[in-house]
């Protein structure tokens, strides 16, 4: 951690970053690239990404090594205000929360503490998938942040469409775990639809006809 704490730090004792002709950071794309590489675990620009395997205990402990790697970032990057500190970091942040979009989904169904007491293990299969509780708050903290930006938001948003269409698929027969998965993954939409709304009125607050131009782009 003390590496992480000086590169991405925002205390004293991090590293300052070079800055540009306009006084603003540079080198944080860098920086994201290596997040993106360490938590996804392969190259972050990788033209073939393939999810590592989990089959041998080493693989699953290169796993558990990775998800403590992202509790990690997900603690440090808290707010928009912490991400946008560090241009160039964004996009590879979104690419670590659609990567482990299982873990998050997994993390936010804990329904107020009663997550055992409603199978949540059962209905995502936590073990065989390796899922880890990454702690409801920083998870909700991560994506408000990463979802009021157009682009992040539409990384993860993405991810959520695309593994809520799964979680419910792999409920089988099983209709009432199929309509639980289906209103968990409408839950998570919500908040990150809301997430981004309310950035578009922020930024737009002067201006009202591209306000509403700019939630109607959201809307479709």
């Amino acid at each position: 951690m003390i590496n992480f704490d000086y590169l991405a730090g925002y205390e004293s004792g991090a590293r300052k970053w070079p800055e540009d002709d306009d006084g603003k950071p540079i080198g944080y794309d860098n920086l994201g690239h290596a997040l993106e590489s360490a938590a996804l675990g392969y190259a972050y620009d990788d033209p073939n990404p393939q999810i590592p395997p989990m089959k041998t205990e080493q693989q699953i402990a290169a796993r558990e090594d990775r998800l403590d790697f992202v509790s990690d970032v997900m603690g440090h990057y808290k707010t928009s205000d912490i991400i946008d500190a560090q241009p160039g970091v964004r996009d590879s942040l979104a690419k670590i929360a659609a990567g482990n979009i299982d873990s998050l989904n997994y993390s936010m169904a804990d329904w107020g503490g009663s997550g055992e007491l409603a199978d949540r293990d059962g209905l995502f299969d936590a073990d065989a998938r390796h899922l880890r509780d990454l702690d409801s708050s920083d998870a909700i903290n991560l994506l408000r942040a990463l979802a009021s930006d157009e682009d992040s938001y539409a990384t993860v948003s993405s991810a959520q469409q695309v593994y809520g269409a799964i979680l419910m698929a792999t409920q089988g027969e099983n209709r009432d775990a199929t309509l639980d998965a289906g209103l968990h993954s409408m839950t998570m939409h919500r908040m990150l639809d809301e997430s981004r709304t309310e950035a578009i009125g922020q930024q737009y607050a002067d201006d009202e006809q591209a306000r509403n131009k700019a939630l109607e782009k959201q809307a479709e």
